[in-house]
């Protein structure tokens, strides 16, 4: 399965087509007179196509004729059920007329928010760009109305722009939800509606000896502003002796009315993998599928290319700060599980060498008879080892469970959400417990091959 496949299904699944099938039918023509119209939900995917990969109404005709990916997800069985560029043209100016459109995509985004798979609200995301056809050799001798120029990038397009609006989630409780608020509360710029608050670190706090409803004078280089403090917060950095106060507030002090140096975004992100990591260096060494797949998942450095892309003139990067610190955070744990799990298979060669040579000591006789009736070393070693082997498999499967089970409880409880187990941890288990058996049964085995059937027999032993 290729990259667009398994995207192209990921939606499939995500999107409620009959719900949005319902809204528009009213809406839909109904082929009363003339010929049968295309089918509502054909229509619908074409449309989230074009929208998915900015394709103008011709060009989602040739894309959906020759990409196999297309035409399954379309559920098209043969070419003469494709409609025209026209008709595609007809059915999304039937969505912009009646306003679903907006309808749509705000559900479309409220679900793929839901399951992370695209920014937090408060990010830009930016407008899809349908082409259309600028020239006026046409039935009507004129260029589409609801179509206009625009510059994306360094390049300009003429066809129809389609906004995915969010809300916006702004401020600071967005953006410094690890902060940890001591006393008063967040500063809520489109709650207070008004420019003199702030929130204060609590280093600055306890010099200045202020509280939540105390007054600061503050003094930029165009003037004083008297700011009531609404919250005193600790952030564990240099931020906790600094004031945040509003935009309009800073503005005011520094005479900057309008102007921004900096924007910081938060949004909910997917782990990089080896395709982000690639896209990272140059994502004009993608793929096509590669590029898609890349351009629509959120990876920080998706998110950074298309922040660029909708404002050129500005220099979008990845704050890791935070990434930072939770990475040393994560490297010492990962070293200390390790040193825990390198002392249990320390502990468990040690206990299964002490079990299996109580074993063998106990069936002493047994083994001893073995050997006397004509059993050889190598085929009593075998039996030994197998038994052992399958005790521990019995074992490792019911730990492997139990140990997987206790890790959901943990995420459930902890993070909130499902842990995914890798089959290569299991395969790695399997191969740790085959190693450490045959280590912890070497003191039983070398015992076996020492044993005299005549002293054992005998009372010898």
């Amino acid at each position: 399965r290729t990259n667009k496949k398994e995207f192209l299904n990921k939606k499939d699944r995500i999107i409620p087509w009959d719900t949005f099938v319902k809204e528009i039918e009213p809406y839909y023509y109904k082929g009363e007179r003339g010929n049968k119209p295309y089918p509502l939900e054909l229509m619908l995917r074409i449309y989230m196509l074009q929208n998915l990969y900015d394709l103008a109404d011709m060009k989602v005709m040739y894309e959906i004729l020759d990409s196999r990916a297309f035409t399954e997800f379309c559920y098209i069985n043969s070419p003469d059920e494709v409609p025209d560029g026209d008709t595609i043209g007809r059915f999304r100016n039937l969505l912009n007329k009646y306003g679903l459109q907006q309808t749509i995509f705000e559900t479309v985004v409220d679900l793929l928010l839901k399951r992370g798979l695209l920014l937090k609200k408060g990010t830009i995301v930016d407008s899809t760009f349908i082409e259309a056809p600028s020239s006026t050799k046409n039935k009507d001798k004129k260029r589409d109305p609801d179509a206009h120029s625009a510059k994306k990038g360094n390049t300009w397009h003429f066809g129809y722009k389609m906004h995915i609006g969010v809300d916006r989630d702004t401020g600071l409780v967005n953006l410094r939800s690890w902060w940890d608020i001591k006393s008063g509360k967040w500063l809520d710029e489109q709650e207070l509606n008004g420019t003199g608050y702030c929130m204060v670190g609590e280093t600055l706090a306890n010099e200045k000896k202020l509280s939540a409803g105390d007054t600061i004078r503050v003094k930029g280089e165009h003037g004083t502003k008297d700011l009531e403090v609404v919250g005193v917060f600790e952030s564990g950095d240099d931020e906790d002796k600094c004031i945040f106060t509003t935009l309009t507030a800073a503005q005011e002090l520094t005479d900057t009315s309008g102007l921004i140096k900096k924007i910081e975004v938060s949004a909910i992100t997917s782990p990089d993998d080896e395709l982000a990591v690639k896209a990272a260096k140059n994502p004009s060494l993608l793929t096509g599928d590669e590029y898609d797949l890349w351009y629509c998942t959120a990876y920080v450095s998706s998110i950074c290319f298309q922040i660029q892309e909708a404002v050129p003139e500005a220099a979008a990067s990845a704050v890791r700060q935070i990434a930072d610190s939770e990475g040393k955070i994560l490297e010492k744990t990962e070293l200390l599980m390790s040193l825990i799990t390198l002392m249990s298979l320390i502990g468990a060669t040690l206990g299964i060498s002490n079990l299996v040579t109580s074993g063998v000591m106990e069936r002493s006789q047994e083994l001893a008879l073995l050997k006397a009736v004509g059993a050889k070393n190598g085929q009593i070693t075998r039996l030994v080892l197998t038994e052992t082997i399958l005790t521990s498999v019995i074992g490792a499967v019911a730990g492997y469970f139990m140990g997987y089970a206790f890790a959901q409880i943990i995420g459930q409880t902890v993070f909130n959400s499902s842990i995914e187990m890798n089959g290569m941890v299991a395969f790695i288990v399997a191969v740790l417990i085959v190693l450490v058996t045959l280590v912890g049964s070497i003191p039983a085995i070398r015992l076996v091959l020492r044993l005299r059937p005549s002293e054992v027999l005998h009372g010898g032993h």
